[in-house]
Parts: C-alpha cells; sequence; structure tokens
C-alpha cells in the first residue's frame, strides 16, 4: 500500500529511470499473488491497478518531454545551419513508447491472471479487482480489454457466491464503453441475458442496471431482445 501510494504521488522520473516499473518494480512484486497471507493477495490487487495506472501516466510524461526535446533539438541544429555553424551535441534518444508500454501490460496481464486463476484466487481478490474495472480497461486499451481482460473476469460468473456475479455486472456497466459495440453485442450481452435466469434476485437486478447502463453502446436489435427476456 506504501509503495502504490509512493508511485502514484511521484510527479516526474528521470529518462535514467524509463524502465523502473518493468525492470524493477513489477519483477519485485512478481510473488505476491502467491502471498500465504489473503489480506496482501487483496491489497495486491487493488494495488496493481495504480501501479498499472501510474506506469502509463509516467511513460507519457517521458514520451512528451522526448519529443519536445527532439524539437527544440532539431530546431538549435537549423538554427546553426543557418548560421554556418557545426550542430550542437547528439539528438536526444526518444522513448520507445509503444515498446515499453506493451510490456508494462504484459506484466500486469500476468498479475492478473495469476489474481483470478492462480491456486490462491479468492471471490474477495477478484473483487478487488472488479471495483478498479474502469481503470484497467483504460490502461489495457480497448484491444487487450477485449481479447485480455475481459475473458478473465468473466470466468468470475462461474463463482459460487452471488456477491461476486453482482460484482461482475457493476463492473460491467462501468467499462462497457471501453469495449466497444461488437464486444457488447457478441461477448458480453450473452452474458446478461444468461444472468436473467439466475436464482439470486440481487443479481438479476444488477444484470438489469447493467443493461440500462450499456444501452446507449447496444445496437437497438439487441436491447429489444433482451429487453424481450426481462419481460
Amino acid at each position: 500500500r506504501s509503495l502504490v501510494a509512493v508511485m502514484s504521488g511521484v510527479n516526474s522520473i528521470p529518462p535514467s529511470d524509463t524502465r523502473v516499473f518493468q525492470d524493477y518494480l513489477l519483477p519485485s512484486l512478481s510473488l505476491l499473488p502467491h502471498d500465504s497471507e489473503e489480506a496482501v493477495r487483496v491489497e495486491y490487487a487493488l494495488g496493481v491497478t495504480h501501479l498499472a495506472a501510474a506506469a502509463h501516466r509516467h511513460l507519457s510524461l517521458l514520451q512528451l518531454s522526448s519529443n519536445e526535446e527532439s524539437a527544440a533539438a532539431a530546431d538549435r541544429a537549423a538554427a546553426a545551419r543557418a548560421a554556418g555553424q557545426a550542430a550542437v551535441g547528439p539528438a536526444a534518444q526518444p522513448v520507445r513508447y509503444d515498446a515499453e508500454l506493451a510490456l508494462v501490460r504484459t506484466l500486469v496481464e500476468k498479475v492478473v491472471l495469476e489474481l483470478v486463476t492462480g491456486a490462491r484466487s479468492s471471490a474477495d481478490i477478484k473483487r478487488a479487482l472488479l471495483s478498479h474495472a474502469v481503470p484497467l480497461a483504460v490502461f489495457f486499451g480497448r484491444r487487450d480489454l477485449n481479447d485480455l481482460l475481459l475473458p478473465l473476469l468473466i470466468t468470475c460468473l462461474n463463482a459460487g457466491e452471488w456477491q461476486l456475479r453482482s460484482a461482475f455486472f457493476t463492473a460491467i456497466s462501468n467499462i462497457g464503453a471501453y469495449t466497444g459495440r461488437e464486444s457488447l453485442d457478441v461477448f458480453l450481452l450473452p452474458c446478461l441475458e444468461q444472468a436473467l435466469q439466475d436464482s439470486e434476485m440481487s443479481v438479476v437486478a444488477d444484470a438489469v442496471r447493467c443493461i440500462t447502463a450499456v444501452t446507449a453502446h447496444l445496437r437497438k436489435r439487441s436491447v429489444l431482445q433482451a429487453a424481450a427476456k426481462v419481460a
């Protein structure tokens, strides 16, 4: 928890520490999903999203700074050429933003996979992840959200605890805008329709609220079909 608070509060990281999350922080925490104390595993499930967001933010800032430095170096070089002088100093090395972000996403994906499907996973751990579904969706982006994160989160529907199934639909109602219409229609709507027949009325109610929340992102035909099943 202290590490998350510290890294979330850091405003800038020098270019020399560009890979601090990829090479040090996330690998050093790789054993936490296997910790013997569930409280530790739950706390990590709550914290890994904040670490991912901090890594994303710092990479974006480093890329912006690198672009500004490159532009300034190009201006200096152009001015030197115009004055008939030699260029001053080497150009700054650009930040490999896409590659570094892809690496961070891969590391976070491994953490989420272990927390959701690992031998020490639990309903409380999954609820902790679901409670941060929106920042996870933003971090992964639409493609990885649909290809990687959603298939993992959908396993929560197999839980015996109705509270976890309800938490899943609450999370989906918040991230529907990030998944895209195609994913909602093909992938998530069947889950919602199945939930309308759940034995626990609280799950049914959360599924209906979820459908209402994502209606704007669904095709009209799909909405009408779901409404007919509710009726």
